[in-house]
């Protein structure tokens, strides 16, 4: 009942929590702070703005249907999860998080690179790139088919490996926070984070920012790795 409840709250807080909270922050409450760390010096219009939650709001379909084919294969007994937590088991489960962060950004690479030919771009990615000038708003603004691809990760991984259900849901917050920030609109490199070592190794708003006024280059979505791999990367 918790990791239901989680699921439901996780659901929630990626279609309207969320980035009506990193909205309300950067953009109503403390705007006048943050105007000079503004990646473009135009503001999204209000229209775009609109479509996006438009958007947002439908692709909460797209995660209830992934949930829905999770419960089915555990159901079936094809995918298991355990739901407790022992001190051996912390290792691991953080080198799982790790590799499953490197794997999906993989994944999204991949996928988001094929989304960028010609056909896939013109039916489907295009709905995501109508906001040239991204908000949180815009991070889950995506097409039907775009939104399943991105979430059909999950179930292929449940299908290979046994994970603890708590480590999954905490993976899918953070990196739905991360999705999030990537779309704020807003320079953070130069804030606790950007001093990091080795933090210029991760894909942050200027990032991902600079794909949605280009339109090619910058595929990943946590880390610069693949696209300096792959000769991607805007320098």
């Amino acid at each position: 009942m918790l990791a239901i409840s989680l699921t439901l709250f996780l659901i929630a807080f990626r279609h309207w929590i969320g980035p009506a909270a990193l909205y309300h922050h950067f953009y109503v409450t403390d705007k006048d702070l943050w105007i000079v760390e503004r990646i473009q010096s135009r503001l999204p219009s209000g229209a775009s703005i609109a479509w996006d939650k438009k958007q947002t709001l439908r692709s909460i379909l797209t995660d209830v249907l992934m949930v829905a084919i999770v419960l089915a294969l555990v159901s079936l007994g094809a995918v298991e999860f355990s739901y407790t937590m022992n001190v051996d088991q912390v290792l691991p489960s953080i080198f799982a998080f790790i590799a499953l962060l490197f794997a999906q950004d993989l994944y999204f690479y991949v996928t988001h690179y094929a989304l960028h030919s010609p056909l896939l771009y013109r039916r489907i990615h295009s709905l995501h790139h109508r906001s040239t000038n991204p908000t949180p708003w815009t991070s889950f603004s995506v097409h039907f088919v775009e939104g399943f691809t991105e979430l059909l990760f999950y179930p292929v991984v449940f299908l290979l490996f046994k994970l603890n259900i708590y480590v999954v849901l905490l993976y899918v917050f953070i990196t739905t926070a991360i999705n999030l920030f990537g779309h704020a609109g807003f320079r953070l490199e130069k804030f606790a984070l950007g001093r990091v070592p080795g933090f210029s190794w991760v894909a942050l708003c200027a990032f991902h920012n600079r794909h949605h006024q280009s339109f090619t280059g910058n595929y990943s979505l946590y880390f610069r790795i693949w696209d300096k791999v792959f000769g991607t990367e805007f320098k």
